[in-house]
């Protein structure tokens, strides 16, 4: 393989900036100081890592498509709208693909195969064919149909079966818009949409899966109360027992 130095100088700043981009962004979450818990528990981690997913993606979308630009492989009129494209891209990717395997190796509890499960992923089938099978020019017309099984995923499966929802429907589009005969138009604009869709999901998830924790919780502490209650009446009761024995026994 022959290189040329502008070649392996581009090959070079691109691995630098998108190497240190998210390698930054990882040390930031990793820091006693952030406070991130891997395992996603809370709506709070969920917006944590969401953010430095934003502020990573941005950094890493920048400096590519500067470093692009400046090596005279894309022109300057274009900058804005690659960079937006690239960014957007790498966002969805990093939000749909995070969560799923931060979930499938920290969270104990996994999604069962059933009937209901099995209706979600044909009704996400079913909506990307809609979305892409029968307008594949203009796709954004009949987006909103994903939303439907999404969000169905989020309040049935919370974030461990949504995180599966949008993987699947993000390698749906993937596959879709590559056999594709022709890019479709407003492509930007698709990856808006699947990123908008890929938040709500995941916020959406986080709290039905926090309101069931808390559910639990409370049933929790009221099985022990109730058992406190119940040692306690049992006392009284052998109190009480103990008090009617001794009076005759005292006569």
């Amino acid at each position: 393989l022959n290189f040329s130095p502008v070649d392996l100088g581009e090959g070079v700043a691109h691995a630098a900036v998108i190497g240190g981009g998210y390698s930054a962004a990882a040390l930031f979450l990793l820091r006693p100081a952030t406070r991130f818990d891997p395992a996603l528990p809370s709506t709070r981690d969920l917006i944590r890592l969401m953010l430095t997913a934003l502020a990573s993606t941005a950094f890493v979308a920048v400096g590519y498509v500067a470093t692009t630009t400046f090596a005279g492989y894309l022109e300057l009129q274009d900058f804005i709208e690659a960079m937006l494209s690239y960014w957007v891209g790498d966002l969805i990717g990093v939000m749909v693909v995070t969560p799923f395997v931060l979930v499938a190796m920290l969270r104990k509890h996994t999604v069962q195969m059933s009937l209901e499960v099995v209706l979600q992923f044909a009704a996400i089938g079913g909506a990307l064919v809609l979305v892409l099978g029968f307008n594949q020019a203009q796709p954004l017309q009949l987006f909103y149909f994903l939303f439907l099984p999404i969000v169905w995923m989020a309040l049935r499966g919370g974030l461990e079966g949504v995180t599966i929802g949008l993987l699947l429907t993000q390698l749906g589009l993937i596959i879709g818009v590559t056999l594709s005969p022709s890019r479709p138009e407003g492509f930007t604009a698709l990856q808006t949409l699947m990123l908008v869709l890929t938040a709500t999901g995941l916020i959406a998830g986080e709290l039905v899966t926090e309101h069931r924790r808390a559910e639990a919780k409370l049933l929790l502490q009221q099985k022990a109360l109730a058992r406190v209650a119940q040692v306690g009446g049992m006392k009284e009761l052998s109190v009480a027992i103990a008090h009617e024995l001794n009076q005759p026994l005292t006569a």
